[in-house]
Formats: C-alpha cells, sequence, structure tokens
C-alpha cells in the first residue's frame, strides 16, 4: 500500500476534535489499511492536534503489533488512542 492508495480509499470525516478514518471502503485489507496509517503516525505525528478514531469492520484482525505501535503514538504526542 502507498499514500496515494491509502488517501484514495480511506473515508474521512472531521470535526474541530477530532478525525476519523473510516477504513471499511478497504474490505479484506482494513488492518493492512491500519497498519499503514499506524506506520505514518509514529513517522510523520499529527500536525492538527486532534483524536483519532479508526472505524474498521468489527471482524478485522491487526496484528499483535499494532497496539504496541498505538501506544508508542500517544506516548510521542502523535495522536490520542481508543485502545
Amino acid at each position: 500500500m502507498d499514500v496515494n492508495e491509502f488517501n484514495s480509499t480511506v473515508v474521512r470525516n472531521e470535526d474541530p476534535e477530532a478525525i476519523e478514518l473510516d477504513m471499511q471502503p478497504f474490505g479484506a485489507r482494513q488492518a493492512e489499511a491500519v497498519e499503514f496509517w499506524l506506520d505514518a503516525a509514529l513517522t510523520q505525528g499529527d500536525p492538527f492536534g486532534k483524536r483519532v478514531m479508526v472505524k474498521t469492520d468489527a471482524s478485522v484482525i491487526l496484528s499483535q503489533s499494532a497496539p504496541v505501535r498505538a501506544s508508542q503514538s500517544c506516548n510521542s504526542g502523535a495522536f490520542q488512542s481508543l485502545w
């Protein structure tokens, strides 16, 4: 996955306090999209300082490292997590 594919597929809903990233349009690749976004959040951070909510189907199984990377991002101030 690359940034162009991610940006053209993800559905973003934004309000003054939060950004919702809906990964459902990725279909069977939702977990891959979440992992891609987590990697980008760790390296780029969140320039807007908003809470980020990631929406997936209930059946999506993330890698074991996803919660760790989300925690690292929160600790670095990259984004707030609801884990």
